[in-house]
């Protein structure tokens, strides 16, 4: 949250997984991230080196293990993650190529995703006292 800004991200899931269907799932919405920030840094770093787009779009695909079922032990996990850049462009292969380089180099969420993460969870506990006065 920046200054006085709000940002509300709603999750959902269907009907039969205790959901309603009104929004994405999490998992559709991780899929839907890891198009956008590497379509922003195709922008930026075009921008940066004077390769100008006719178009840009960015599709990702991927596995997800099963969520629930009888024979499923942990949690639902993505596997084969792919992203595809359709560039429509003057520039040359080798400038679309050098392009799709440096995304993958400055791109946070491409690195995040990609490389392992360490992740450590924290919970802090204390008596409910009512409300919080925001």
């Amino acid at each position: 949250m920046r200054g006085n800004s709000k940002h509300l991200q709603l999750h959902d899931s269907a009907a039969g997984l205790l959901g309603y269907g009104l929004a994405p799932t999490l998992e559709e919405h991780l899929i839907g991230v890891i198009t956008t920030c590497p379509t922003h840094i195709f922008e930026v770093q075009a921008g940066a080196r004077n390769v100008l787009f006719d178009s840009l779009e960015v599709t990702a695909d991927t596995e997800l293990t099963p969520r629930f079922s009888k024979n499923v032990s942990g949690p639902a996990h993505f596997r084969n993650i792919h992203y595809k850049a359709r560039i429509e462009s003057p520039a040359s292969e080798q400038e679309i190529l050098a392009l799709r380089d440096v995304v993958e180099e400055t791109c946070p969420l491409y690195n995040l995703i990609k490389d392992e993460q360490t992740l450590e969870g924290g919970v802090v506990h204390g008596a409910y006292t009512g409300s919080t006065g925001s």
